[in-house]
């Protein structure tokens, strides 16, 4: 898109798609997809409209808005797209680990 990758005049490996989607000088191996959406640190994956690794790095935020506060860090959704919760019971979910830690996503 327009202007995609405009700052990223140095560094190696990265990828940007969508208007503004960017990135900072020196970056390395890093993925910005979406409209605004940008990795200003290294090995990165930001995709949806503004999602942002916010300076941290080792970072894969998902979702419209998803901004990390933390290096390391896997962030779906945000506060724009807000998930609900429910009480029902799972009978259909995927094992997820994230940081060491299993989850059991719903799928249905």
């Amino acid at each position: 898109g327009s202007t995609s990758g405009i700052t990223q005049v140095t560094g190696t490996a990265n990828v940007f798609v969508g208007h503004a989607a960017d990135g900072a000088a020196g970056n390395t191996n890093t993925v910005a997809i979406g409209q605004n959406a940008k990795s200003t640190a290294s090995s990165n994956v930001v995709v949806g409209q503004g999602a942002s690794d916010a300076g941290f790095s080792n970072v894969v935020a998902l979702g419209q808005g998803a901004t990390a506060n933390a290096a390391n860090q896997v962030v779906i959704g945000s506060g724009v797209s807000v998930t609900a919760t429910a009480d029902i019971p799972v009978t259909n979910y995927i094992n997820v680990n994230i940081g060491g830690t299993v989850y059991k996503l719903l799928l249905g």
